[in-house]
């Protein structure tokens, strides 16, 4: 029998829809209204099949509230919709095609819109600001340089970037549940360089290609496993190869050659079947839970009926030596404690923040909770 290998310092982040919400991202409970106002933008914009398909994914909303009648069904849940679509017999197909581009669709009218609250980081010292923020000149003074950021950049540094003091065991994994691309586009301003772990035969856009030529053979790749899919991952509904794009409107760009092209988004339901280039994923999210120090869910809400969520864990934990913490951070604090007492052993160790993402990355104290902290230069405040 080999000998046990041992993780000291491996944060494993699994991302919900909180998370991205600081980018203009709308909740699951308020992803229908959403959809509605993008319907108007998509019209105007000349996105004719867009507005299309999320006219006919009200339409299946209006006739899926009578569900609700008779079981425990949220027509107004996007997720729940996307479950029921996937699961409508004949129609099965072309409502899930459907709902695919309605919610990439909503995702990039959502993004359009949205005034993104800034980070600002009293950085001590003259050092020049790095590329991914600027200087507030009207705060700046002899000994301190106000720098404002992205917010979700300034926290992917904190966590693994030129922000956060490293140990020679530091290592994160980000498992996300979201359809977006906040997180890679934040890693990508800092430039930390990631890995969706798709398998090899999965495609890459041509921009794609040239970005990974330009990583470092060397670098350390941050691995982010998309288990519901991507907005910028393009797929047909009949069985076909994976292509990687940089954008959703890389995507879209595509399918002026290739019409049949879809986002490829898993709907989250008891039908979801990871295979083909998935498989590879939820394989490489096993396996990350599997040597964990710290899992730490932002913004996740544990919906009670993703079973998909409880085995993840139960597949991960079950031969896990490195675990020590697990950490919620959620505004709806006593409703994810309750959820989680549900889900969890009370052998695991848990803790619960009930913030959103910007209250516990900006308080130093809640970074060094999750074996976590700003290097010395960027000891000043956040705000």
């Amino acid at each position: 029998m080999g000998a046990l290998h041992i993780e000291n310092d491996h944060n494993v982040y699994i991302l919900g829809a909180g998370f991205s919400a600081e980018a203009g991202l709308p909740l699951m409970s308020s992803f229908m209204h959403r959809m509605r106002d993008a319907y108007d933008w998509l019209t105007q914009n000349g996105r004719r099949p867009e507005a299309d398909a999320i006219s006919r994914v009200l339409e299946f909303r209006l006739k899926a509230a009578s569900a609700a009648l008779r079981v425990q069904f949220e027509p107004d849940n996007i997720e729940d919709l996307f479950s029921l679509a996937a699961a409508s017999g004949a129609d099965a197909k072309a409502l899930e095609s459907d709902m695919r581009v309605a919610i990439a669709a909503t995702l990039a009218f959502a993004r359009t819109g949205a005034i993104t609250l800034q980070v600002q980081i009293a950085r001590p010292g003259q050092k020049p600001a790095p590329a991914w923020t600027s200087i507030n000149s009207e705060f700046s003074t002899q000994n301190n340089q106000i720098l404002v950021a992205n917010p979700h950049s300034f926290y992917v540094a904190a966590l693994c970037g030129p922000v956060a003091t490293r140990g020679p065991s530091s290592k994160n994994t980000f498992i996300s549940f979201n359809y977006d691309t906040v997180l890679e586009e934040a890693l990508t301003t800092v430039g930390i360089p990631f890995d969706y772990c798709l398998p090899r035969e999965v495609r890459v856009d041509e921009a794609v290609r040239q970005s990974l030529q330009e990583v470092d053979s060397e670098a350390e790749l941050v691995r982010v496993l998309k288990l519901h899919g991507s907005v910028n991952w393009g797929t047909t509904l009949s069985p076909g190869p994976m292509t990687r794009f940089s954008s959703y409107d890389d995507l879209r760009r595509a399918q002026t050659i290739m019409p049949d092209l879809l986002p490829a988004l898993l709907p989250p339901t008891w039908r979801k079947v990871f295979e083909g280039p998935m498989s590879s994923v939820w394989d490489a999210a096993v396996e990350a839970l599997r040597s964990a120090t710290r899992i730490i869910v932002i913004g996740f809400s544990i919906p009670p009926g993703d079973i998909h969520f409880k085995y993840l864990l139960a597949a991960g934990l079950r031969q896990s030596i490195s675990l020590r913490d697990v950490v919620f951070v959620d505004p709806a604090g006593e409703t994810i404690k309750d959820r989680a007492s549900r889900l969890l052993m009370s052998s695991v160790r848990s803790t619960f923040h009930p913030f959103n993402a910007r209250e516990f990355f900006k308080n130093a104290n809640h970074l060094l909770s999750i074996g976590r902290s700003r290097s010395p230069e960027w000891a000043g405040s956040v705000s």
